[in-house]
């Protein structure tokens, strides 16, 4: 395939929408995410933050290794503490910018 059409929002979130202003990303497209954990009162930033992530990276470690992205690179690691039972993740977003407008390089 190669990376251009997997390069759109709508290739990594169903549904996503913009309209210039506004981009819209309904609950059900981040399947780790609840309405609850994602409410503007009561909600909570780290489990929106974990579930956009893990989101990203289930999508990137489906695409065959050729449609990939050579400009930007996800990894993700994890480790139990046995004595807690308590699994720490670390995931890793490197991307290589250009220079002059510290933007995402082209894929050329």
């Amino acid at each position: 395939m190669a990376w251009i059409p997997n390069q759109l929002p709508t290739a990594w979130f169903a549904n996503w929408t913009s309209d210039g202003t506004d981009v819209t990303l309904p609950i059900a497209s981040v399947p780790e995410l609840t309405a609850a954990e994602a409410d503007v009162t009561t909600g909570d930033i780290r489990k929106i933050m974990y579930a956009i992530l893990e989101r990203c990276w289930v999508k990137w470690n489906s695409l065959a290794i050729a449609d990939r992205s050579t400009k930007m690179v996800l990894t993700k690691s994890s480790s139990v503490e046995a004595a807690t039972g308590i699994i720490t993740t670390v995931f890793t977003y490197t991307f290589k910018n250009t220079i002059t407008a510290q933007d995402v390089a082209d894929e050329a």
